[in-house]
């Protein structure tokens, strides 16, 4: 059996690919991390009119079974408005999905001495987009047809914890890529667990700090500056957690092998399948 590899050296690992990799991360950032967190500041944070849900969380008991014909609309305002949040906030996840194919392909292809630039990787991404939207999706609807059963919905997100790499990896779609994601984490889905939830840690101090600097600052103009730098930062911090979860990938599919249809080192390049 195949030596299983400790978290001190995937993530001492998933640092020095970082670090090295920086100029690709920053880039990233730039083109992508930025405008979502633009989109997710001046777009979506400003949907819910925050006067209309400060009024109805101070006089909630009022709001309730109540005949009074402003209240009833109000409520029904708020109900369109978090609606639509939520909607949007779904579209722009679905776009940073694109992040997340550049920092599996650079992981992929420094393991594999391979060295390309950011905009080959990143029109390499944009190609398999698709492809790996389809799988999300996929997993999105297993995942909310438990959405009522907490466990059975948590166990599903951590068993398919490894199909986008999957797919970006190996180019395989659908279920042959669901197939091997659930069988490479079956065989230690605790452990899935750990490495999914650890990157959070590291946000912990950026989101300390942010939340002293609200404190200080009452400019509206200010705050949404710093939440775009905010989110803009989360998504580079996350990058470790995504590179850390693909070693944790190759780690573990050691022990069941790699799947069927692997494509070409060739047809790996052009993102084709």
């Amino acid at each position: 059996m195949p030596e299983r590899k400790r978290f001190s050296y995937l993530f001492s690992e998933a640092v020095n690919i970082f670090r090295r990799n920086i100029s690709i991360f920053l880039l990233l950032t730039l083109f992508v991390f930025l405008p979502l967190s633009l989109a997710n500041v001046y777009i979506a944070d400003r949907i819910i009119d925050t006067e209309l849900l400060n009024d109805y969380l101070s006089n909630f008991e009022s709001y309730l079974n109540t005949t009074d014909y402003e209240k009833i609309a109000n409520i029904s305002a708020l109900t369109k408005q978090f609606t639509t949040y939520i909607l949007v906030s779904f579209i722009l996840s679905l776009f940073s999905l694109v992040g997340d194919i550049v920092v599996i392909k650079t992981t992929y292809e420094r393991q594999n001495g391979i060295h390309r630039s950011f905009f080959e990787v990143f029109e390499d991404s944009v190609k398999q987009f698709p492809k790996v939207l389809g799988i999300f999706l996929i997993t999105r609807f297993f995942i909310s047809l438990g959405i009522f059963l907490i466990i059975p919905s948590l166990y599903m997100i951590f068993l398919f914890g490894f199909v986008i790499q999957v797919v970006v990896i190996y180019n395989i779609g659908g279920f042959k890529a669901l197939r091997h994601a659930v069988r490479v984490s079956r065989t230690d889905l605790l452990r899935v667990v750990g490495y999914k939830l650890f990157p959070v840690l590291l946000l912990v101090p950026l989101t300390f700090v942010s939340s002293i600097l609200f404190e200080f600052i009452s400019n509206k103009y200010v705050i949404d500056v710093i939440n775009v730098i905010k989110l803009s930062l989360d998504s580079l911090i996350m990058c470790i957690g995504t590179i850390l979860v693909t070693l944790l990938f190759f780690d573990m599919q050691k022990l069941v092998g790699e799947p069927v249809d692997i494509m070409s080192a060739q047809n790996y390049s052009s993102g084709q399948s």
